[in-house]
């Protein structure tokens, strides 16, 4: 599983390295190798998370003389602390299924005599205590499982909110590497596109009969007309930041998150171009961002083929540019921001920053609605050229072994 995201070092620790260290133990005795690792690594990096933390080690050397130790001075909510464990666990652990009393028990025939295993195995009778755990835990944002970009975001209902959320989060990050001499702002471009998906409004059909009479004495029968329906006119805002001098006001790097109507549609792509342009004749540095699989990428000589890319363009140094190139399942590559020739360049961890905004807007809901609709089968199957065997089990709630057999059928003649 590798490193425990977001634990901060405390007492209820050591009754969570405890925990897996019985889950641990009642997947080896089970044989379930596939299991054993990954546990291992965890209980590993948690002791290393708490040395480096400053936790002082007890003398013994086994999690269970640990969360001894922990209990006697601290008791907390087991309920509270199985979720602490992290929501990754959880989900690792028992799915999207929910959990009967069983594993916990078997687990305490490593330590019937202790105080800790007693009071657990007294509380895993009832299976309100682990569904309270996993009510707990599944209120905890999940970490993007990707290595890089998630392609559940490329979604396009839900693009608008990625586009702002990244917009802003780029532009707190940049400002606190280059305040006060510039400043981020957040700027707008709109335009007005025919929206074909979704319609706006309610069709004719739904709010009246489909065969209405009419008043209208006629000579011959007229023949009946089929229902269509018309493109709107659409009003686009689109934002993007822009890099200015704070005593000036002049601009200096204008950076851009296409979006798809940037790639796919007419309007779109012609006003992104027309900005795009103005940019590339003027001294201003630009810095464009491309997260789409879809649609066409903007042009540039040389180009190499990839699912995403990252240009920076410095106005400095016309035509020459840089391009980052990245595909679905490698990391989002770090990226320097230019400002003014000669000056150190800002860099950008894209990567972290997505991380970080996948976390707080909650996007792990609409990944498992997704889920849910399209059934845990052809999540897991559509990412299996992307992840390896363990992510797909986390991501898509089915068991490794299924997920394993999955790819030895797809590779199988």
């Amino acid at each position: 599983m590798g490193t425990v995201p977001g634990v901060v070092c405390g007492d209820r620790h050591y009754f969570l390295l405890w925990l897996g260290w019985t889950q641990w133990q009642y997947w080896r005795h089970q044989h379930w190798l596939a299991r054993l690792h990954p546990m291992e690594r965890l209980y590993q990096n948690m002791l290393d998370l708490l040395a480096t933390q400053g936790c002082p080690r007890h003398p013994a050397q086994t999690p269970l003389e640990y969360a001894y130790h922990m209990w006697e001075r601290q008791p907390v909510n087991r309920a509270e602390a199985i979720a602490d464990i992290s929501h990754a666990y959880v989900r690792w652990r028992y799915g999207d299924e929910t959990p009967d009393s069983t594993p916990l028990a078997a687990t305490t025939h490593c330590s019937a005599s202790n105080p800790i295993s007693q009071s657990v195995a007294a509380n895993t009778q009832s299976n309100a205590f682990t569904n309270r755990a996993i009510d707990l835990a599944r209120t905890r944002p999940m970490d993007n499982p990707f290595p890089g970009m998630n392609p559940y975001l490329e979604n396009s209902s839900l693009w608008h909110q990625v586009h702002n959320r990244l917009i802003v989060a780029i532009a707190d990050a940049l400002t606190l590497q280059i305040a006060p001499t510039y400043r981020v702002s957040i700027e707008e471009r709109i335009y007005t596109t025919m929206a074909v998906e979704p319609l706006v409004g309610i069709a004719d059909v739904a709010v009246s009969p489909r065969n209405r009479g009419t008043t209208t004495l006629l000579a011959a029968r007229l023949q009946e007309p089929t229902k269509v329906r018309v493109p709107l006119p659409e009003e686009v805002t689109e934002r993007f930041l822009e890099v200015r001098v704070t005593q000036t006001g002049a601009v200096v790097t204008a950076i851009e998150i296409l979006s798809p109507k940037n790639k796919q549609s007419t309007e779109g792509r012609e006003a992104y171009d027309r900005k795009r342009i103005k940019i590339l004749g003027s001294l201003t540095s630009l810095v464009e961002i491309d997260l789409l699989r879809s649609g066409t990428p903007m042009f540039v000589e040389g180009d190499a083929r990839s699912d995403y890319r990252i240009l920076i363009s410095r106005g400095f140094c016309r035509p020459d540019a840089d391009l980052y190139a990245f595909n679905l399942p490698e990391p989002i590559p770090n990226f320097p921001v230019p400002l003014r020739q000669g000056e150190p360049e800002p860099i950008v961890d894209l990567q972290q920053l997505l991380n970080d905004v996948y976390r707080r807007a909650r996007f792990d809901l609409f990944v498992e609605e997704k889920g849910r609709r399209e059934g845990k089968e052809e999540v897991a199957r559509n990412l299996l050229s992307i992840l390896d065997d363990e992510t797909i089990a986390r991501t898509s709630g089915l068991p490794i072994e299924e997920v394993r057999a999955m790819r030895q059928n797809r590779a199988s003649p």
